[in-house]
């Protein structure tokens, strides 16, 4: 009797600037950031980002990839985003309604 067996993968680590990202915060990185997100999926890995600043529009997240974001590395400050626009808070008008009076 035969029996197969398959070696489980650890996770795999992408570290963000293997995807050439650079982190100064001029330049769009966010086709390096989502190579490193689809690199990172199929094995469930870690997309590991070094401190600084990085330009980025919409990612496309994906089950099992987890973030590892040094805590030196500065929040993202959206006011200031060039590559995606601005959204508005909703004004009271547009939220759900309350209760009938």
């Amino acid at each position: 009797m035969a029996i197969a067996t398959t070696a489980m993968a650890a996770p795999k680590t992408i570290l963000i600037v293997d995807c050439n990202a650079a982190c100064d915060g001029s330049t769009p990185m966010t086709d390096a950031i989502q190579k490193a997100i689809n690199m990172a999926a199929p094995k469930g890995g870690t997309v590991t980002f070094k401190p600084g600043t990085y330009l980025t529009g919409a990612l496309f997240l994906k089950s099992g990839v987890t973030f590892e974001i040094p805590k030196a590395s500065p929040s993202p400050d959206r006011r200031t985003s060039r590559t995606s626009p601005i959204c508005p808070p909703a004004s009271p008008a547009s939220s759900s309604p309350g209760p009938p009076r």
